[in-house]
């Protein structure tokens, strides 16, 4: 036997362990830059929940003040018709006579009531008769709990006149108010805003 078998052999060993470890170190660096790639795709996505997150945190936050505001827009629009809405105008027909064919002749008013809590000021009543003016009456202050009462021309029972009345609150604003209810903001000129 060839005395140097066991340097021949080591050396044979000796370098199958340099490349096992070799190997090994290139398992290692593939497997650590597998992992940074998982991380920075985790952390990738962690920060994209995280500004989705934000996202519509701030969205809920805009919703619940847009909401927020529109409420308070509408109480505030509540509040300023509040007295508006109590002041009221009618066209009421009183019967004086009945004729033979049985048609009733009488008069007819325009009444307008404050029926709010506080005064209203520049009221004008108006009788609406065949889409004009048939009369009207004007009032610098009218009290709450009292009615302006303006005598239209219309005599027959079945075609009495239309009352708009025009008035401002105590807080200034200026008001359109028909007969059915209607209730509209005017300027001080009475046209609509």
């Amino acid at each position: 036997m060839n005395s140097n078998w066991l340097i021949d052999y080591s050396n044979q060993w000796h370098d199958t362990w340099e490349l096992i470890g070799a190997f090994a170190t290139l398992c290692a660096v593939l497997l650590a830059l597998v992992g940074f790639w998982f991380e920075a795709t985790r952390a990738a996505r962690a920060e994209t929940r995280a500004e989705r997150a934000e996202e519509a945190l701030a969205k809920d936050r805009a919703d619940a003040d847009s909401a927020r505001i529109s409420a308070e827009s509408e109480r505030v629009d509540r509040e300023r018709r509040a007295q508006a809405l109590l002041v009221i105008g009618w066209a009421k027909f009183k019967p004086e006579q009945t004729m033979l064919n049985g048609a009733t002749l009488g008069s007819w008013e325009v009444r307008v009531g404050n029926y709010s809590g506080a005064p209203v000021f520049d009221v004008r009543a108006e009788a609406i008769q065949n889409n004009s003016i048939d009369k009207y009456a004007e009032t610098p202050v009218l009290a709450p709990g009292r009615e302006l009462v303006l005598e239209a021309t219309s005599i027959d029972e079945t075609s009495g006149p239309n009352a708009v009345l025009y008035f401002r609150d105590v807080a200034g604003r200026y008001w359109r108010r028909l007969q059915s209810g209607a209730l509209s903001e005017v300027n001080e000129h009475r046209q609509p805003i």
